[in-house]
């Protein structure tokens, strides 16, 4: 990929949004897009950034039982200008992908916009590389995997691994198996309220993993609750997998125990269901 100029992978054109724009219209436009973030421009003036874990910040909680007890801001009066970035990376579409990389790696932004003359012209993210390290994979490695393991998050957190995932498995026509674990809730909770929650994260998770695994993929999901790098190396035994998928953080908690390679998804963020 050293040699790669980015133009190649970039997503273009890309959808913009404004400062004035509402908070709950930019997050429509960025699912529909598919991206993980948009460029906020004033005329053809680049402006700003609006990532898709800015927006998450002032979301209100997924789970029913939890958000009658929090206080949540109310999306729809917010502007993207409360929550942009003005502060902005950019690349040129000459750039290399493994300067895109190095950027995207640090953790810092999900996506970088790309400009040429002043004017933006494409996004490079997370999914447009890894459409590309899939490729790459394929040219260079004969398909081979038969089981893949991802320990995934629920909702937008799910992205990056998730991503990851189902475009090996349909390049490998490997069996997915996705693997999202619950974080143990917060002591102080009663008996009832915690059950509560526990099934209600649990169906939603499971729902949510079910419906994003194409047709065509075979694939099982599963949701646990507990020590995230412990279940994923027991999961990853008891089904004899031949890759785990994880974001950088989890791979680096599992990569000694692991029974096989484990591929680590730059810049991820893997939200749980309910946090």
């Amino acid at each position: 990929m050293r040699h790669m100029k980015i133009k190649i992978a970039m997503k273009s054109p890309v959808p913009t949004v404004e400062p004035s724009t509402e908070v709950e219209q930019a997050g429509t436009l960025m699912a529909n897009a598919g991206t993980m973030g948009l460029p906020v421009v004033e005329g053809r003036r680049l402006v700003g950034m609006v990532h898709r874990r800015d927006l998450l910040r002032v979301q209100p909680s997924t789970v029913p039982a939890l958000a009658r007890y929090e206080w949540v801001s109310a999306p729809g009066r917010l502007r993207v200008a409360d929550v942009m970035r003005r502060e902005v990376v950019t690349l040129t579409p000459d750039a290399s992908m493994q300067e895109a990389v190095r950027i995207l790696s640090g953790g810092e932004v999900e996506a970088i916009p790309v400009v040429d003359d002043g004017e933006v012209v494409g996004l490079l993210g997370i999914h447009e590389l890894l459409t590309v390290l899939a490729r790459e994979l394929e040219r260079r490695w004969p398909p081979r995997l038969g089981r893949v393991l991802a320990a995934v998050g629920v909702g937008d957190g799910a992205a990056p691994a998730l991503s990851a995932t189902l475009a090996l498995a349909r390049r490998h026509r490997a069996r997915v198996i996705l693997l999202h674990v619950m974080p143990p809730l917060r002591r102080g909770l009663g008996f009832e309220l915690r059950q509560e929650v526990l099934e209600q994260r649990r169906a939603h998770a499971l729902q949510w993993l079910a419906a994003s695994v194409p047709e065509e993929l075979e694939a099982t999901v599963a949701v646990t609750e507990g020590d995230e790098a412990a279940e994923v190396v027991a999961k990853a035994e008891r089904d004899a997998v031949d890759l785990i998928i994880a974001d950088a953080t989890t791979a680096r908690a599992i990569a000694h125990e692991a029974p096989c390679p484990v591929l680590a998804v730059p810049a991820g963020r893997t939200d749980h269901a309910g946090r």
